[in-house]
């Protein structure tokens, strides 16, 4: 190595996947944010971590891990929390949440960060979660290149019970499950209604947003769906941020959940498998986000390749899959879609769009 590179085994670190490794990252982050030197793992080594890594300055930080693993090895919100706004470069890393860790990654200021070549999966909620924190520009212009997100999350059978207030515009729905790990944008299915989570009120129940009008539900046995691949917050400024060659892959829910400020880019993005959707856009009742947009990109999620909850300005470019385009809320505008290919009974509910080139293919 030269001296701008270092090895994490000079810090002390075992990668043996039973010697907790966690103080060896923590002083090496340091380290090598103050040196700028670049951390070094080595080859397909397992490093236990059992707390979580936490970036809290604003220095730069680039991390070559050759393949190797980190799993979580306790409970903790996410392996790598990025907070202090600082330049991560991270490539050939597989974050495993372990299913003790909330998420693989976590960031309210990772802002120009870029990861290539990592894995983000096995996370009890979701496999990245950019999250909003009230900064202004907080994970602007973040990339994820070439990277997987996937298995985190999961669903639930439920069964409905409505309390009075299902009358309202915010209908709490009692599914007398844990709800510890439900989060605004998990969606829930029953026969034909699809309708997306608000909030959780109090334990055990979710609130719904009361677009589309719900049902009679009550005593109705349906499928809770948890957790997505890459997840944005409400509010979370996400200006420009970038998902290229990425894969989305059996979580609980959907591929991804676009609910930041500011639409994301997707390209040649790949989402297959997941629970229930491919690609939701915007979360109802919050922020409609502005901008998104899909270029090359694929689902094999046969319930949902597409579900617009509260959103704007989307742009579809050359999009294939087999299921189906549905809107919850019909203020949705300014939606453009071009070159759209499916299999037969692809529908298109979307409101107030544009549609050029629609292929059927028989």
């Amino acid at each position: 190595m030269s001296d701008f590179d270092i090895s994490i085994a000079a810090f002390g670190a075992a990668g043996d996947g039973i010697a907790d490794d966690t103080a060896a990252f923590e002083t090496a982050i340091a380290s090598c944010q103050d040196t700028g030197k670049t951390l070094h793992l080595h080859p397909g080594r397992r490093y236990s971590i059992r707390r979580e890594l936490v970036i809290t300055t604003d220095k730069s930080l680039r991390i070559d891990g050759h393949g190797a693993t980190l799993i979580a090895d306790a409970p903790m919100r996410s392996l790598l929390a990025l907070l202090g706004g600082a330049f991560v470069q991270c490539r050939e890393v597989t974050f495993h949440g372990g299913r003790l860790a909330q998420f693989a990654l976590y960031s309210v200021r990772g802002g120009q960060s870029r990861f290539s070549d990592c894995v983000f999966y096995f996370g009890l909620v979701d496999s990245v979660r950019l999250a909003a924190g009230g900064l202004a520009g907080g994970n602007d212009c973040m990339q994820f290149f070439d990277c997987e997100m996937s298995r985190s999350g999961q669903s639930h059978a439920v069964t409905v019970t409505c309390p009075a207030s299902n009358g309202s515009d915010e209908p709490v729905l009692d599914l007398g499950i844990d709800t510890s790990r439900v989060t605004a944008g998990d969606l829930l299915k029953v026969g034909d209604y699809i309708g997306q989570v608000a909030g959780v009120p109090e334990p055990g129940k979710v609130c719904m947003k009361r677009l589309p009008a719900i049902p009679a539900l009550e005593g109705a046995s349906g499928t809770l769906f948890c957790g997505y691949g890459y997840r944005e917050e409400p509010y979370n400024d996400n200006n420009l941020v970038v998902l290229r060659d990425c894969i989305l892959r059996a979580n609980g829910c959907g591929g991804a959940l676009l609910g930041g400020l500011y639409g994301a880019r997707l390209q040649s993005v790949q989402s297959d498998f997941n629970g229930l959707a491919g690609f939701v856009v915007g979360i109802l009742g919050d922020v409609a986000p502005i901008g998104t947009s899909f270029r090359d990109c694929y689902s094999e999620d046969h319930v949902l390749d597409f579900l617009f909850a509260h959103a704007n300005g989307v742009e579809i470019s050359t999009f294939n899959g087999p299921g189906t385009m549905a809107t919850l809320n019909p203020s949705f505008a300014y939606g453009t879609f071009i070159n759209l290919q499916g299999q037969p009974g692809l529908k298109n509910v979307c409101l107030n769009k544009v549609v050029t080139n629609l292929l059927v293919i028989p």
